[in-house]
């Protein structure tokens, strides 16, 4: 049996939802539940969540002591995280990769009759290869913008049921990108994913908006968006002109790396066609494909474009080289490194007339 414990690493597990009915405290409305000690408790362990979704995606340690409240702090991220008008995509896009890969880091150190129950709970099941058309669908989406492999069209079809078992694992790097391990998290993913943005009353959305404010702050703060003028590479920081140097010399960065490069520069106003023009030198180079990635992370397919991460996250993927740059030390954000040497090399400039 499933234990309270248990709830705290699979917090969207529907036994979770009946825990958290017995408490009196989260019987009340949620602009009376902040008020309560046990909401107030529960909101910090709230901003914990969100804060490692955020800057720090491969810490899955929240506060435990009290597992009725690490499980109520599931449900008010979600509650803040449907707040902003419009809802931030990108807010909860990291908030559902950060829910999934932490839930998976607990579920594949579990026994398999455990395994069992939690995919019983979810109705999903580990290691299934076919799906209906109807659940392929909408589950492939997220896959096809990383990789054309999973489009329909390059699929085994029969009867309306998509079999995925044909996807060559020789296409793939790493044990974690197994196509059977990668549909599963993508359920869960889909399972988080469809649950929000919650529908929130106005009363709710005004005692609430000074919360996110506080928790999401620091992010649209790092994030906003700037005027850097001409594009100059010399003012690149160092983890970014590394993986340009990577790619350059033939080397693979990793997805991260990539996807980091991309939206940095986006960010200081290198065109798509620019950027895509730095993978030339890329074995295997689909000039489609990679105008349809870039296209996707700077919002140029109808979605929100991506930030580039903050110097946190980078440290996380190991993509940091500042450690012994004095001004990476003062600064919170490649864009922040960008903008000061930018600043630099402007009043250099003045004084030089």
């Amino acid at each position: 049996m499933l234990t309270i414990k248990d709830y705290c690493k699979y917090p969207f597990l529907k036994g979770a939802a009946n825990a958290l009915k017995i408490i009196p405290d989260l019987q009340k409305p949620i602009i009376k539940i902040v008020e309560t000690d046990f909401g107030k408790a529960s909101l910090a362990i709230t901003k914990e969540r969100l804060s490692n979704a955020l800057y720090n995606p491969k810490n899955y340690q929240i506060d435990i002591k009290v597992p009725e409240r690490t499980i109520a702090s599931f449900f008010f991220a979600r509650v803040l995280l449907s707040l902003p008008t419009p809802v931030n995509k990108s807010l909860i896009e990291k908030f559902v990769v950060y829910e999934t890969n932490r839930f998976y880091s607990y579920y594949e150190q579990e026994p398999l009759l455990k395994k069992k129950e939690i995919q019983n709970d979810l109705q999903i099941m580990d290691g299934k290869t076919q799906f209906p058309l109807k659940e392929y669908v909408p589950l492939s989406i997220k896959l096809i913008q990383s990789s054309a492999r999973w489009k329909l069209i390059n699929m085994r079809v029969n009867n309306g049921i998509v079999d995925i078992s044909d996807v060559a694992h020789t296409k793939f790097d790493k044990k974690s990108d197994d196509p059977k391990e990668m549909f599963f998290k993508e359920q869960i993913k889909y399972k988080i994913r469809s649950t929000l943005p919650m529908k929130l009353d106005k009363e709710t959305k005004t005692i609430l908006e000074p919360i996110a404010s506080d928790i999401f702050g620091q992010y649209y703060t790092s994030m906003d968006s700037a005027d850097y003028g001409e594009v100059t590479a010399s003012n690149f920081p160092p983890c970014i002109q590394h993986i340009i140097d990577m790619i350059q010399k033939h080397e693979n960065p990793t997805h991260m790396g990539r996807f980091a490069m991309v939206s940095f520069l986006h960010e200081v106003g290198m065109s798509e066609t620019e950027i895509a023009s730095i993978f030339q030198t890329v074995r295997d180079f689909d000039l489609s494909q990679t105008m349809y990635q870039i296209e996707h992370i700077s919002g140029k397919q109808g979605t929100p474009a991506y930030k580039c991460p903050a110097c946190d996250t980078m440290t996380t993927n190991g993509l940091c080289l500042g450690k012994d740059n004095t001004l990476c030390k003062k600064v919170k954000h490649p864009l922040g490194y960008y903008q000061a040497k930018h600043k630099f090399a402007l009043k250099d400039s003045q004084q030089k007339k």
